[in-house]
């Protein structure tokens, strides 16, 4: 009897374990089996559009981060202004480094695009904007605008609670210092979270256009539910997680309607 019983209260052990364990595991695969995600933008607490990213990989293995914000509604009658961006990252030494980088702006007042490409063998960046080609030297790790967050995923996933980098954007490097400065329950159209604030600190050669704070959760594999940037006029953008569904075989779709995880492809 007494055998049947420390059976019974091991198997009871293990299906626990599992079952707290699950929406972690599935969320945190998310950077190796690729995502899409759906976050809504707001300026200064109204709401002005979206914001769809999708991470895949290509036929060399690389990944592809990519990004298309525009307005909807109203707004969209009366500022039609799309924004793409792509990224495009390999992993070397256990580290993620881009390859390249292309920003482009259309339908509003001003057209704009800008490309960066990343010779890491030469330590050189090729930056081509407006049509003005420029090279600058790769010294230490420097990402796009883009590849920085994926990298800031795995650092939190690693444990770390900094991390200082270069950021090339248009046709110079700005230093980024992020650092872990606390955490909050957060609501999201995907439920409640406790997530990790990261904000951008001050440095002698921060940029200056503006300033990021995340919202990383772990149960997501610290994919940012939230993010807030702080240009240097006052103006605040926030641009918060409304869908999430991973695009490996067996996909995890979280959705909002009810704070749980679906495990796609699985009997």
């Amino acid at each position: 009897m007494l055998k049947r019983l420390g059976v019974l209260l091991m198997i009871f052990r293990v299906v626990m374990y599992v079952t707290l364990l699950l929406p972690v595991v599935a969320a945190a695969g998310l950077l190796e089996e690729g995502f899409e995600a759906s976050y809504s933008v707001s300026r200064n607490a109204m709401d002005i559009g979206l914001s769809e990213r999708q991470l895949t990989r290509d036929g060399q293995g690389a990944l592809v981060y990519s990004s298309r914000t525009y307005a909807q509604g109203l707004l969209a009658l009366l500022a039609g202004d799309v924004i793409t961006e792509r990224s495009v990252i390999t992993e070397r030494n256990g580290q993620l480094q881009p390859l390249r980088y292309s920003y482009e702006r259309r339908g509003g007042r001003k057209d704009r695009r800008y490309q960066l490409q990343f010779d890491w063998r030469a330590r050189t960046l090729h930056s081509d904007f407006d049509g003005r080609s420029q090279r600058l030297a790769l010294d230490g790790p420097t990402h796009d605008l883009l590849s920085f967050q994926l990298r800031l995923m795995r650092a939190l996933q690693r444990g770390q609670s900094s991390l200082t980098l270069q950021i090339a954007r248009k046709a110079k490097l700005e230093s980024y210092q992020l650092r872990v400065t606390g955490t909050e329950s957060i609501d999201t159209a995907l439920g409640r979270f406790t997530a990790v604030r990261v904000e951008q600190q001050s440095g002698p050669r921060s940029g200056k256009d503006f300033r990021f704070t995340f919202w990383c959760v772990a149960e997501l594999g610290y994919l940012p539910v939230r993010i807030r940037r702080e240009e240097q006029g006052g103006e605040v953008y926030l641009s918060e997680l409304r869908k999430l569904q991973r695009t490996g075989t067996a996909a995890v779709a979280l959705r909002t309607t009810a704070d749980v995880y679906t495990v796609a492809g699985a009997d």
